[in-house]
């Protein structure tokens, strides 16, 4: 029972203090190919597929959706926050491929801030006695939803990150990086011992 405890205890402390990865695949530096699949997908429904990863290059295939009001958002890939993280964080992408953006709408609803009344509000007190000195009058803003018309555009493309001894075989982890979204692959050594049947059970 105390080695159960024991085991419990120290898997929650691995588990906590470990990197966070989406997919776990076997080094590609070592193998020289990214095994398949390998597309992860994010809760908002974006997706990414590390498509290459040697000394050159480490290459990205992304799907994404930008949704706003009133007007088309700036969906082209060239315009979104673009970072690799391999130890540090490189933000020179360089894009290989683009999707144009399939733009649809749909109806839903925005706040807006709507005049209601005014209000009285004192601006000045008597420091000693508290008392009110000067008034104002002011206005009174409300939320309120209003009817609103959405603009959705799905978009994606390749990014490439020059590698040049970022991801190298020491690396576990490589994370691409689309407006704050991550995509994280696991980079397991091919190298390192694996636990046999050694355990007493």
């Amino acid at each position: 029972m105390k080695k159960l405890v024991l085991g419990l205890a120290l898997m929650a402390v691995v588990s906590g203090c470990g990197k966070k990865m989406d997919v776990l695949l076997r080094h590609p530096l070592q193998v020289g190919v990214v095994d398949q699949p390998n597309t992860i997908e994010a809760r908002n429904g974006w997706q990414s597929t590390l498509m290459r990863l040697d000394p050159e290059a480490v290459c990205f295939d992304v799907n994404y959706s930008i949704e706003q009001p009133h007007q088309p958002p700036d969906a082209q890939l060239q315009s979104q926050r673009l970072l690799m993280k391999a130890g540090d964080w490189f933000d020179d992408a360089q894009i290989a491929e683009v999707r144009q953006p399939q733009v649809s709408t749909f109806q839903g609803q925005v706040a807006e801030q709507r005049q209601q009344g005014w209000v009285q509000e004192c601006v000045r007190r008597d420091s000693n006695t508290n008392q009110c000195l000067r008034w104002e009058e002011r206005p009174r803003y409300v939320t309120v939803m209003v009817p609103a018309t959405f603009y959705r555009a799905d978009a994606g493309g390749v990014v490439c990150f020059p590698n040049q001894g970022r991801v190298t075989l020491q690396s576990d982890r490589v994370v691409f990086q689309i407006n704050r979204v991550n995509f994280r692959w696991g980079l397991e050594d091919q190298t390192a011992p694996t636990s046999g049947g050694e355990e007493e059970g």
